[in-house]
């Protein structure tokens, strides 16, 4: 039994990546990918659910076509309140190439999300002109 509980639960996340993958279609188009990681407890579903802009291996740094905040701000914020009717949102981050983070937790998401350059307000500019590595969306489902 623990096999097809296993199985239910996977193919309920699978179903989440894909609505997730629906409601950004043009950036999957453009070759972002989706990635949902779920840790199971007794009583909640943690999932991150991960975003990252496409990436050539095959290609030298100065070729790639890099993204930044402004290219996915708009489709981010629409996911964000999408999601936020069947789970709730403990983090989003943000992680620039150059290795520097943007968070906000669940308490400060409605303050932050549509205006998150004005988190650290000394380096305004940096999250606009920086290269986008990923977007994590942590999310918390009661069982």
């Amino acid at each position: 039994m623990k096999y097809i509980k296993y199985f239910k639960e996977s193919s309920e996340y699978n179903e989440l990546k894909e609505q997730v993958e629906l409601y950004i279609v043009d950036l999957i188009d453009k070759g972002f990918q989706v990635f949902c990681e779920v840790d199971h407890n007794k009583t909640y579903d943690y999932i991150d659910l991960t975003i990252r802009p496409p990436y050539d291996n095959f290609k030298p740094w100065d070729e790639q076509e890099f993204y930044y905040w402004n290219d996915v701000k708009d489709n981010i914020i629409v996911l964000t309140k999408l999601l936020r009717s069947e789970y709730v949102i403990s983090m989003v981050s943000i992680q620039l190439a150059d290795g520097a983070p943007y968070m906000v937790d669940e308490e400060n998401l409605d303050k932050y999300l549509e205006n998150m350059e004005s988190i650290y307000t000394d380096d305004i500019e940096h999250l606009v002109d920086c290269e986008l590595c990923s977007i994590t969306l942590s999310l918390v489902k009661n069982k």
